[in-house]
C-alpha cells in the first residue's frame, strides 16, 4: 500500500533518497487489508486458501483477480515477496502458498534443506540428491520430523503477513482459511489488519485455530439463538428464529398480534437489552356464532324438521328398547330368587 523505498543516492557518506524519485503513492484508507501471522512457526507456514467476505454471514465473498482485487501481496522478514502470493487467493485447495520464512525465504531450500531446482531430499539415502525434485509430501514430512539436511527456523510471529489491494475502499466481515495439516506448517493464531491510509490497523485477532480444515473467522462475531429474558411478559413470541449475524435484528411480539413491541439486536456476539414493555393474555379462540348460524341457514325449515323428527324417532324406539331389557332382565332375577326359595316354577303357557 505504501511505496516509500526508492532509488538511495549516496551523498558526502550517507544514502540519501535520489530527486529523480517520485513522491510515494498511498492507497486509500479500507483498499488493502491483510493477514498477519501471531504465533511462530516450527518450519514454515504454509496457506492453501484465503478468502474475504464482505458480508457478516459470509456468503459474499471478493473476487479474484481482474474483479475487486487488483493485486495480492505478502511480506517476510526480508521485506516484500517478489512473487505475488495468488495461491493463497486462487480457490483452489490443492495449491498453496508458502510464507517467505524459515527454508521458504527467499526460495533456496526447500523445508528438507535442498537447493530448489537444483536438487531433491531422498528418505531412504536422508540426502538430497542433484536432478531430483522434493515433492510436497516428502516437505512436510521434513518440517514436521526435523529430518533435513540442513537446520532451519519456522516464521516469528508478526514477521510475515499475506494480503489484498483492492480498487476501493471496501469493508470486510469475514474471512475464510485453510492452513496445511502439518503441525510444523501452520499456526494457532492470525489477526486481519486493515490499511489506515498512513499505517495498519489491526481489526481483530483470532487465537485456537486448527490446521488443516476449513477455518471461517467473523470480525465481528456471531449470537447464538434469541431467548427470552426473565423479565419478558409471560406472553411474549420471538417472530424470527435461529442464530443470527453482527447487525441483524429479532422482532419481539405479543401473543396473537401482529404489530412488533421491541427488537433486539446482534452486537458482536452478544444481545442488546430487551425494553420492558407488556402484554395483556390472548383471548382464546372458541366456535363463533355466527358460523353455527351460517351452517343452519343451509338448511331448509322442511328439512330441519324432519331431522328432529327422526332423531325424536330413533330416541324413543332406543327408550321403548331399553325398558323392554330391563323388563327381561328384572323377571329372570325373580324366578331365580323364587327357586332358590323353594318356590316351584311358572307353568308354561
Amino acid at each position: 500500500p505504501a511505496a516509500d523505498d526508492g532509488v538511495l543516492v549516496c551523498r558526502d557518506g550517507a544514502w540519501q533518497p535520489s530527486a529523480a524519485d517520485p513522491p510515494p503513492c498511498r492507497a486509500a484508507p479500507g483498499s488493502a487489508w491483510r493477514l498477519v501471522l501471531g504465533e511462530a512457526t516450527a518450519a514454515g507456514w504454509w496457506l492453501h486458501e484465503a478468502t474475504l467476505f464482505t458480508d457478516f454471514r459470509c456468503h459474499e465473498p471478493l473476487g479474484g483477480e481482474g474483479g475487486p482485487v487488483v493485486a495480492t501481496f505478502a511480506t517476510g522478514l526480508y521485506g516484500a515477496e517478489v512473487r505475488p502470493p495468488w495461491a493463497a487467493f486462487d480457490g483452489a485447495r490443492q495449491t498453496f502458498w508458502r510464507a517467505p520464512c524459515g527454508s521458504d525465504a527467499g526460495g533456496v531450500l526447500d523445508q528438507c534443506g535442498c537447493q530448489i531446482g537444483k536438487e531433491g531430499w531422498s528418505h531412504k539415502f536422508s540426502v538430497c540428491l542433484p536432478g531430483s525434485t522434493t515433492d510436497h509430501a516428502e516437505e512436510k514430512f521434513c518440517a514436521q520430523s526435523g529430518s533435513d539436511a540442513k537446520q532451519v527456523s519456522g516464521c516469528a510471529a508478526g514477521q510475515v503477513a499475506v494480503g489484498v489491494q483492492l480498487d476501493s475502499p471496501t469493508e470486510v466481515h469475514c474471512i475464510r482459511i485453510v492452513q496445511s495439516d502439518g503441525v510444523a506448517l501452520s499456526t494457532n493464531s492470525v489477526s486481519l489488519e486493515k490499511w489506515g491510509g498512513a499505517s495498519w490497523d489491526r481489526a481483530r485477532g483470532w487465537t485456537g485455530l486448527h490446521r488443516g480444515g476449513i477455518e471461517t473467522l467473523h470480525v465481528r462475531e456471531p449470537c447464538k439463538a434469541y431467548t427470552l429474558p426473565a423479565h419478558a411478559p409471560r406472553w411474549a413470541e420471538i417472530v424470527e428464529i435461529g442464530s443470527a449475524a453482527h447487525g441483524e435484528k429479532r422482532t419481539l411480539r405479543c401473543a396473537g398480534e401482529t404489530h412488533a413491541q421491541a427488537e433486539v439486536e446482534c452486537r458482536d456476539g452478544a444481545w442488546s437489552e430487551l425494553q420492558r414493555f407488556g402484554c395483556a393474555a390472548p383471548v382464546i379462540p372458541t366456535i363463533e356464532r355466527q358460523h353455527v348460524k351460517e351452517v343452519r341457514d343451509l338448511v331448509s325449515p322442511q328439512a330441519e324438521l324432519a331431522i328432529w323428527a327422526a332423531a325424536a324417532f330413533v330416541f324413543v324406539a332406543a327408550l321403548l328398547g331399553g325398558l323392554h331389557v330391563l323388563r327381561h332382565v328384572l323377571k329372570r332375577r325373580t324366578w331365580k330368587r323364587l327357586c332358590r326359595e323353594g318356590a316351584a316354577l311358572p307353568s308354561p303357557r
